[in-house]
């Protein structure tokens, strides 16, 4: 399926705007972490935001590249033509290699990997991706 780019940058705000709130939430106690979406998951939680955004689109394609500071890799989506994370389409901030292309199966793996897999991640994983999926059919309503 297609989606335009209006509604899935529309999705990824209405992901990010609410991502501090349902962090808390998810705490019994005062959270002493970063609660900055931009922070949270451009620092080792990358895959987690892949997984939102492959559980809201469903058919898209996970993407690994290293960046070009060499500082580490990062994990993106791809959506239609273009390529997304938290900072919406960054089609001009990567540069991917030649073996940079993997599927959502490999997913877990990164996940497990960074360490990305407790429960409080997995329980953001699953409330933002129903965040996510609540805005797209709303958008459809209006459509």
């Amino acid at each position: 399926m297609k989606y335009e780019e209006d509604q899935i940058l529309n999705i990824i705000n209405k992901i990010n705007s609410e991502f501090k709130e349902t962090l808390l939430s998810l705490y019994s106690y005062p959270y002493q972490g970063n609660s900055d979406v931009y922070s949270y998951y451009l620092t080792g939680h990358c895959p987690s935001y892949a997984q939102i955004l492959y559980n809201i689109f469903g058919d898209t394609e996970t993407i690994e590249f290293h960046a070009e500071d060499k500082k580490g890799t990062h994990i993106v989506t791809k959506i239609n033509d273009h390529f997304y994370d938290v900072r919406g389409n960054v089609d001009t901030l990567i540069d991917l290699g030649p073996n940079s292309k993997f599927n959502y199966s490999y997913l877990g793996a990164m996940q497990y990997y960074y360490g990305n897999n407790d429960k409080i991640d997995q329980l953001l994983i699953i409330q933002l991706s129903e965040i996510g999926k609540n805005s797209k059919i709303k958008q459809k309503t209006k459509n």
